[in-house]
């Protein structure tokens, strides 16, 4: 009897991984996995070592080498009949019903489980393999044919479902879009969660809606809920490179540097060669805020290295050299900026190297960049506002008034604009319109703080 029972679960479950492997490797013919294909593989090996093993054991036990080639033979005339008999009902079912589903697979398998026992006790008398066939070809098209109509009705009505829920999904986040557009966060989050909570089958829509979401809460200043958002994106799709940008951009805000460091560096390994470029230099940002000036040129040199062609890497590398007083750098990559940059770009280059001009005390190079800058915007304010700076310092105070006066009459809510001029009314001796203009200086930073 023991015998008996260990020869039926070895041969079955020999069957068993044999027949799995049949399936797996179906499964991976009608769009499974990748990793399928290596279960594929090693299943059957597996099935058939442990249908072997009854051999196997007999050779130990039993010296009789005739009785251990006739457990050979009995195992490989079941297996292989077994396995005929099997593909059979994989065909018929797959022309019959379609079966093209792998949750239809997992069902169908376990039938094939059952009917691996029926098959190890047939050897022992118990039933006849003969019989064990008729009996489980009759049975086996009945059990997949009811687990397939219960399955097909259950995704008729999942169907339909999901094609009603896809309308309001659509319908909400379009609502979403025209809160957003009007800045109107609270309302566009309100919209975006409806379209959640209805959900959809497909994850990467899912997660177009959680990065949305996300998007909103961090435009909101609500950063806690934008990273949980951002998260929820990246585990829908841990290779989708926006919810880490997204989600960096948050940390920043919350003065999580590392963090916020780990998630640039996760967008660059993501993004591909040509765009790289890009987050090198929201990663030199990162390192900037920080206060980490080494590894922010650093970044900023890699992007140069993969883009040579962008003004604004120079420019913002130009900055941290500007700040750390390294002039002979500085002035070289806003002059590489210069030649490189669009007309619109070149005057932020012009103004930046001018800063080095006046920190050298340059101020012939100086003012000149800054009229070039003029020249690009003469309704800038800020141009103007930067070339009386360099008067005021060269103690030319009738030109750095002028230039005071034509800033604010560009932009009249500027209050540093009124105290510089202020300053150099004074220094001409303008007592009264010099304290009218503290005055104002005086009362536009008043109201910049109510608001």
């Amino acid at each position: 009897m023991a015998k008996m029972v260990e020869t039926v679960l070895w041969r079955s479950w020999g069957f068993t991984f044999v027949v799995w492997g049949f399936l797996v490797y179906a499964g991976r013919m009608l769009g499974g996995t990748e990793g399928t294909v290596l279960a594929a593989s090693i299943l059957p090996i597996a099935g058939i070592i442990a249908a072997m093993t009854p051999a196997f054991l007999s050779t130990v036990r039993n010296k009789d080498k005739k009785v251990v080639m006739d457990t050979f033979l009995d195992t490989f005339s079941e297996m292989w009949q077994f396995l005929i008999i099997l593909g059979i009902y994989f065909v018929l079912d797959l022309i019959t019903y379609n079966l093209i589903d792998a949750r239809l697979l997992k069902g169908y398998s376990a039938v094939c489980v059952v009917l691996t026992f029926w098959a190890g006790y047939a050897e022992h008398g118990r039933l006849s393999l003969l019989k064990t066939f008729i009996f489980s070809f009759v049975l086996s098209p009945i059990i997949v044919y009811i687990f397939i109509s219960i399955y097909k009705k259950d995704k008729a009505e999942k169907k339909e479902t999901y094609f009603a829920n896809l309308e309001k999904i659509n319908e909400y986040m379009e609502r979403g879009y025209d809160f957003n557009k009007q800045e109107d966060y609270v309302n566009a989050i309100a919209e975006y969660t409806k379209a959640i909570e209805l959900g959809s089958e497909d994850s990467s829509s899912q997660r177009m809606h959680y990065t949305i979401r996300a998007h909103a809460y961090r435009e909101q200043g609500d950063y806690a809920n934008a990273i949980a958002d951002y998260t929820k994106a990246i585990g829908l799709d841990p290779n989708d490179e926006t919810p880490y940008e997204g989600r960096a951009e948050a940390y920043l805000k919350q003065k999580d540097y590392a963090k916020a460091i780990a998630d640039c560096t996760k967008v660059i390994e993501l993004e591909p060669e040509e765009y790289k470029y890009r987050y090198y230099a929201k990663r030199a940002k990162v390192y900037l805020e920080q206060g980490d000036y080494a590894n922010a040129i650093a970044d900023y040199t890699k992007a140069i290295e993969l883009n040579p062609e962008d003004g604004w890497n120079y420019r913002d590398r130009a900055d941290v050299y500007l700040e750390h007083k390294d002039y002979e750098n500085a002035v070289a990559d806003y002059t590489k900026a210069i030649e490189i940059d669009s007309e619109n770009m070149k005057l932020l280059d012009y103004v930046g190297r001018a800063k080095v001009y006046l920190a050298q005390k340059d101020y012939a190079n100086a003012i000149a960049d800054c009229t070039k800058a003029i020249e690009i915007d003469p309704n800038n304010p800020y141009c103007y506002g930067e070339r009386a700076k360099v008067y005021l310092e060269q103690e030319d105070y009738v030109k750095a008034i002028a230039d005071y006066t034509k800033a604010i009459e560009i932009n009249p809510n500027i209050s540093y604009y009124y105290k510089k001029r202020g300053e150099a009314h004074q220094k001409l001796g303008n007592t009264e319109q010099a304290e009218a203009d503290f005055a104002k200086a005086k009362e536009l930073e008043k109201k910049q703080e109510n608001e």
